[in-house]
């Protein structure tokens, strides 16, 4: 029981990076794990990948190619591909199910359509358009954007006084 308690307090404890906006009560968190980008002041690249550690003065990404170690100071834009990460994938399993409606109407007989009323009679060909429709709409949604400066601050955060 001991144990129990002092793993999820030390859970509870732990530090994150947060965005928070000056002009509104609005903040983002960013864990370790989560996968951000970075854009510097004086540099057009995004360091984008894995965000692995931070201090209160720099961040530790660790990227495809390698890992960057960051000032926040430094930062520009911070952008946030949770989101991004989210929606391609429902984007891309709808994609992937088109197939199956296809098939299925197929082989109920839904091979040949003579004229629309036969169409909108088959509901594989109905939900493969929805489908469609449905990844077409959310495969372009990037992730959100956030311009350091004047509206919005990046903090590490360290409860407890860690």
């Amino acid at each position: 029981m001991i144990v129990l308690i002092t793993v999820a307090g030390s859970a509870f404890s732990q530090s994150y990076l947060t965005l928070r906006n000056q002009n509104r009560p609005k903040r983002f968190r960013f864990d370790h794990g989560d996968y951000i980008g970075v854009k510097l002041k004086d540099d057009r690249k995004v360091y984008q990948g894995e965000l692995q550690g931070f201090t209160d003065s720099t961040i530790y990404i660790a990227g495809s190619m390698a890992s960057h170690v960051i000032r926040i100071d430094e930062i520009r834009v911070v952008k946030d591909y949770r989101w991004k990460n989210f929606t391609g994938a429902l984007a891309r399993s709808a994609l992937y199910t088109i197939p199956f409606f296809l098939v299925g109407e197929a082989a109920t007989g839904g091979g040949s359509v003579k004229n629309f009323n036969d169409l909108t009679y088959r509901s594989g060909y109905i939900l493969s358009v929805v489908y469609a429709g449905v990844a077409a709409i959310l495969y372009p949604i990037k992730g959100r954007r956030f311009k350091i400066g004047n509206r919005w601050q990046l903090l590490v955060i360290r409860p407890f006084g860690n």
